[in-house]
Parts: structure tokens; C-alpha cells; sequence
């Protein structure tokens, strides 16, 4: 476990390394990208030349630069973002595999002292069933009553 837990604590290190460093790479782009277009646009004006093509083509090559820049940094933070997830996941995968191993250690175990409890222990020997009790006796059926004669006329 203390394996799992060192690895573990030494990719979020890497991890929260690389954000630092993607932040502070990410910032200096920024203000290199502001000096950049003031020290254009200064060229330029000392020039008379704020309005003309060469300019333009000036702020172009700066903001493709820029954008160049900002892109590799988002490739590389990404990258940077993918390892770590592959960290994680394999670190999780190496702790399922020790815990599974320590699960079944631990059946071994118990089956183990299952198997030595129950041997010495004798079985209780079965109660005897007792004998069915005997049907009652039938009632017999009363017979039938004649019917009596209606009295009066002849």
C-alpha cells in the first residue's frame, strides 16, 4: 500500500509541476506578446510607416507568432494532462490487482480455518421422525328419515 500511496503523492506533485509551469509559460507568452506589439508599433511610428503595409504584415507575423506560441503550450499541457490520467489510472489498476491478491489471501485463510474448525467438531446425529399418527375413523352417515304423511284428507 505504501508503494501505491508514494506513486500516487508523486504524480499529483508532477501533476500540480506541470500546471506551475503551464501557467508560467502561459503568462510569459502573454507579455512577450504585449512588449511585442509595442516595440511594432513604436518601430513603425518612429518611421511614419503606422499605416502602411509593412505594418500590417509586422502585427501579422506577431500574432501568428503569438498564436504559434499559445498552441504548443495547450499541446504540451494537454500532454502534460494525458500522462497524468495515465498515472492515475495505472496506479489505480496496481492497487485493484493488490487488494484482489489480499481478498483472496484472505478466503484462503478462512477456508483454511473453515476446513480445520470443522473437522474436529462431530455431527449431531439426526432426531428420529416419529411415527405417523393413525387416521381417524370415518363418521357413518346418518340414514335418511321418511317423510312424514300430511294429515287430513283420505
Amino acid at each position: 500500500m505504501e508503494e501505491y500511496n508514494s506513486g500516487l503523492l508523486e504524480g499529483q506533485i508532477q501533476d500540480q509541476q506541470d500546471a506551475m509551469d503551464y501557467q508560467e509559460q502561459l503568462r510569459q507568452a502573454n507579455a512577450g506578446y504585449e512588449d511585442q506589439k509595442r516595440t511594432t508599433l513604436n518601430d513603425n511610428a518612429a518611421r511614419g510607416m503606422t499605416n502602411s503595409t509593412g505594418y500590417s504584415t509586422a502585427v501579422g507575423r506577431d500574432a501568428s507568432g503569438y498564436n504559434n506560441t499559445i498552441n504548443s503550450l495547450n499541446t504540451q499541457n494537454t500532454a502534460n494532462i494525458a500522462a497524468g490520467n495515465s498515472r492515475r489510472a495505472l496506479a489505480g489498476e496496481s492497487f485493484n490487482r493488490t487488494l484482489q491478491a489480499i481478498i483472496a489471501k484472505n478466503a484462503e485463510t478462512q477456508k483454511a480455518n473453515a476446513t480445520s474448525i470443522g473437522s474436529n467438531v462431530t455431527k449431531p446425529k439426526p432426531k428420529p421422525t416419529p411415527a405417523p399418527k393413525p387416521k381417524p375413523k370415518p363418521k357413518p352417515e346418518p340414514k335418511p328419515q321418511p317423510k312424514p304423511k300430511p294429515k287430513g284428507k283420505k
